[in-house]
């Protein structure tokens, strides 16, 4: 579980960073994705539960769409190990963490209540009709 953890406390602190300093979105090297999507990518091997609690945790954060489409193909891929976690989660910890779901500047750190909601509704729905995802199909094969 101390894995996950630290994976989770990295996306959270870069996601903190960039609402306190929108000033760097400008940057090209710092709107780079592709950390973002390896961070994401590291929950691919965690099976433990308590690993997989964390993981559904992250859920509530916005990553961007690239990090939480790889975020999502791990939810379907891990399939029935994260339902218990899912229907359990009836909190948005991201908007408990921070307060809102818009910093300064308005920079996205939380999905809003709705969103978080459809897409945990949406996820459990895709994990129930046996959805599947390859983190391969999402690279292009």
């Amino acid at each position: 579980m101390r894995d996950a953890e630290v994976v989770k406390d990295t996306i959270v602190s870069i996601l903190a960073f960039r609402a306190a300093h929108p000033e760097l979105d400008y940057d090209s090297a710092f709107q780079d994705v592709g950390h973002d999507a390896f961070l994401v990518e590291l929950f691919e091997r965690m099976s433990a539960p308590d690993a997989l609690k964390v993981f559904v945790s992250v859920g509530s954060y916005y990553i961007g769409e690239g990090p939480h489409e790889i975020f999502d193909c791990l939810m379907l891929e891990k399939g029935a190990d994260v339902l218990p976690f899912l229907l359990a989660a009836n909190a948005n910890e991201c908007v408990q963490r921070f307060g809102k779901t818009v910093m300064p500047h308005r920079a996205l750190v939380c999905l809003n209540a709705k969103e978080w909601k459809d897409w945990r509704d949406q996820t459990i729905e895709n994990i129930h009709k046996n959805q599947k995802c390859s983190l391969r199909d999402l690279d292009g094969g």
